[in-house]
């Protein structure tokens, strides 16, 4: 199932980002990621279990079996999680 531009009435604009950035700049441990860090980086699954896919900038939502039969890489941009530092010493 090929699901396109759904309403996402969680996002925020740039200017909201940036000023959220700001407010909260000296709070340790906070990791700020833009939309375009999180772009085919992240695994995220809904509440149905489906691997919801954000991949050039179309979401996606794929059977959780798909993702075991044809691996992360089939979908996930494993550079870009790498390339984004992902990996984070809490």
């Amino acid at each position: 199932m090929s699901i396109t531009n759904i309403p996402d009435t969680w996002s925020v604009t740039e200017e909201e980002f940036e000023s959220f950035k700001k407010r909260h700049s000296e709070l340790p441990n906070v990791v700020f990621e833009d939309n375009a860090d999180m772009i085919g980086s992240y695994l995220m699954f809904d509440p149905l279990g489906r691997w919801m896919v954000n991949k050039g900038g179309e979401k996606r939502f794929l059977p959780f079996d798909q993702l075991v039969r044809n691996g992360m890489e089939s979908e996930l941009e494993i550079s870009r999680y790498y390339g984004r530092n992902a990996i984070y010493d809490w």
